[in-house]
């Protein structure tokens, strides 16, 4: 696969997850924290800077990639989940 196919695989995903997180976030009147799991839908709220080890760019705390697909992972494994929200509030 080159890594121009897999680029665009990446960013289908990314536009998939966006349109999953609203439309959900349209069904959802309350903020969850971690992960929760309620009627079918897994949220995965996101707070702070992302990055890799968890610190942003001046030194704030935020959120990791690694947590980030920790939880995505978690929720996919889960057979009740039958849709994923990402509550994120980050600048980034």
């Amino acid at each position: 696969m080159s890594r121009l196919s897999a680029g665009k695989i990446l960013i289908a995903i990314f536009i998939a997850i966006i349109l999953v997180s609203l439309a959900g976030a349209y069904f959802l009147s309350k903020a969850h924290e971690g992960v929760s799991i309620g009627e079918g839908v897994a949220v995965i709220s996101i707070s702070g800077e992302i990055g890799f080890n968890g610190n942003g760019i001046f030194g704030a705390e935020g959120a990791s990639v690694d947590s980030i697909v920790e939880k995505l992972r978690k929720a996919e494994k889960d057979s009740s989940v039958k849709a994923i929200v990402l509550e994120i509030n980050s600048p980034g």
